[in-house]
């Protein structure tokens, strides 16, 4: 397995599992949101997990102004964070 970041050419790889992670949200905004992150990239953070050639997760980070509890600023932020069901977690997470 392997963790690395985002390209271009994973996007609707990672459109799908952004679906599955958020099931609600259309896809319109699903497409605007990828933009966003891939746009601003002093802002966002996208790195993905990679096994036999497919993602199998990904972890959206961004730089936020605030975030609840914290007394500085800029703050680091997970925005979303998900791993396809059949990927084991303690495979990700490390020994």
């Amino acid at each position: 397995m392997i963790i690395r970041p985002l390209r271009t050419s994973d996007h609707s790889e990672w459109s799908a599992l952004r679906s599955a992670l958020w099931p609600e949200c259309q896809q319109a905004d699903n497409e605007k949101d990828a933009r966003l992150f891939t746009s601003k990239p002093h802002q966002f953070a996208v790195f993905v997990s990679e096994s036999d050639g497919h993602l199998t997760g990904f972890l959206e980070a961004s730089l936020r102004e605030y975030a609840d509890g914290c007394a500085t600023s800029p703050v680091g932020y997970v925005e979303g964070w998900y791993v396809f069901r059949t990927i084991d977690f303690l495979a990700l997470a490390g020994p």
